[in-house]
């Protein structure tokens, strides 16, 4: 098996993790929560993140370039965070649609209920993929203004698993 395979079924098993009810966590199980999170970028907390998730198959492998072993995706309210945050994730594909590529290193870091870490996954050398922007319907007035960013990822390293 590949060094790449391996990682793609570490990332498999994260997944589940991920995706495993928040009820393992209130019936006293050490297990990790899918709603207990933050994300850092370049060791930098991004403010106000809705949802973090791990796709598969959402990008060819010519977008997500020829080493890619990630594809994740990252949604948060737009306007949301410091100022200018607004358009860092669109000014940062817009940057590589240009072809100047900005790999960034990611890091998800799993809380327990106190806040204190459990586990990360850090993602290495990612790049945007696609920025996509909020959602309208004049005949709903409860969907949330969000903004996401996909993005492809050439490495990652588990820490804290068990």
């Amino acid at each position: 098996m590949s060094l790449i395979s391996l990682k793609l079924a570490a990332l498999a098993a994260v997944c589940c993790l991920v995706a495993a009810p928040a009820q393992a966590a209130s019936r006293g199980s050490p297990g990790l929560s899918s709603n207990r999170f933050s994300v850092e970028i370049d060791g930098v907390a991004v403010a106000q993140l809705r949802r973090f998730d791990f796709l598969r198959g959402a990008a060819s492998q010519a977008e997500a370039g020829a080493a890619a072993v990630a594809v994740v995706r990252l949604t948060r309210p737009l306007g949301g965070g410091a100022p200018g945050a607004a358009l860092d994730f669109l000014r940062w594909r817009q940057k590589a649609a240009q072809g100047n590529v900005d790999r960034r290193s990611l890091s998800v870091i799993f809380l327990s209920s106190a806040g204190a870490e459990l586990a990360r996954v850090n993602l290495y050398s990612c790049a945007p993929l696609s920025w996509s922007g909020p959602d309208l319907s004049a005949a709903s007035d409860d969907k949330p203004i969000d903004e996401s960013i996909d993005l492809g990822c050439q490495d990652v390293e588990l820490k804290g698993f068990q």
